[in-house]
């Protein structure tokens, strides 16, 4: 698997992200016309909110990928990797490590066409407990983005030959990071 990661080319690279941007923004758009009721109004009101979801659809996996990218280039950059194109390799990692949450994307819109809309989605476990504090921890634990952050740490550790530890830290860093930036958003 990791020949066939390195076998991908910076154009393919960048093709793989921006079908995953599209993607992306059409499913946004589509939960948000298909099953978001909004307020009453006007058409052009309307068209516009259809279209910023789409824009806000289309920019959340950048923003996931960039996130990934800079995070494990600082991780990079503390273990003094020897390579000359890390940065892009670590880049590339990132956007194929996204496909996971992507998929968990269109599952969720899969099972809400099958069952009706969730306001709380159907691949999420923090709402099964109470308090505030647990919920915000278990937000970062949704099952696609922890088999993508496992998968971004992992893809790193065999690009780059590093050891197990890596992963463990990296992943543990992450979480610690976005389960605080988390709590200063509420």
């Amino acid at each position: 698997m990791l020949e066939k990661i390195s076998l991908l080319k910076k154009r393919d690279t960048i093709f793989l992200l921006i079908a995953i941007c599209v993607v992306s923004g059409l499913v946004a758009y589509i939960m948000n016309v298909n099953f978001v009721e909004m307020p009453a109004v006007n058409s052009s009101q309307q068209r516009f909110v259809n279209l910023l979801i789409l824009v806000v659809g289309i920019l959340t996996p950048l923003s996931m990928v960039l996130g990934y990218s800079i995070f494990f280039i600082l991780v990079a950059m503390f273990q003094t990797v020897k390579s000359k194109t890390y940065k892009f390799e670590i880049f590339r990692i990132a956007v194929i490590s996204y496909l996971p949450i992507l998929i968990g994307t269109v599952l969720n819109l899969i099972l809400t066409f099958l069952f009706g809309y969730s306001e709380i989605g159907y691949i999420t476990i923090h709402t099964i407990f109470e308090g505030e504090i647990l919920q915000t921890i278990l937000k970062q634990l949704e099952p696609f983005q922890i088999f993508s952050l496992v998968m971004m740490a992992t893809l790193y550790m065999l690009s780059f030959n590093k050891g197990r530890i890596t992963v463990i830290s990296s992943i543990s860093i992450w979480l610690v990071l976005s389960i605080l930036s988390e709590s200063f958003m509420v």
